[in-house]
């Protein structure tokens, strides 16, 4: 009777961001697609974290005097008058999320010990 014992666990692939544009935002009235509300108060780090949370979400705009984000399925050409009027850039980032999705990937461990020949 051979008993094996295998682990298998689920290990959700790190996502990451490139800067696209600082000083400036996704164009809301110039092709940029707003996704839901906005919200502030977050760090850089919280607001890339509700973006990978949403799979549909691909860029984000961040003021790091606020913590203001904003995210978005698409962003146009990252600008100084998101809404039409010049807003003071200062603070402004704008990034987009490298991988589409997050995805899951399979590990798989053996422990040898655990093998019983008997």
């Amino acid at each position: 009777l051979l008993h094996q014992h295998s682990a298998r666990t689920m290990q959700a692939a790190a996502v990451t961001y490139s800067l696209l544009a600082d000083g400036r935002w996704c164009d809301n009235l110039g092709g940029a697609q707003r996704l839901g509300a906005d919200f502030n108060g977050y760090s850089l780090v919280g607001c890339q974290a509700q973006c990978t949370k949403d799979t549909r979400c691909a860029y984000l705009s961040f003021n790091h005097a606020d913590g203001w984000c904003s995210k978005y399925v698409t962003c146009g050409t990252p600008t100084e008058t998101p809404n039409d009027f010049l807003q003071d850039p200062t603070g402004w980032v704008t990034y987009v999320k490298d991988s589409a999705q997050e995805e899951l990937v399979p590990q798989f461990s053996s422990d040898c010990s655990a093998l019983d020949f008997q």
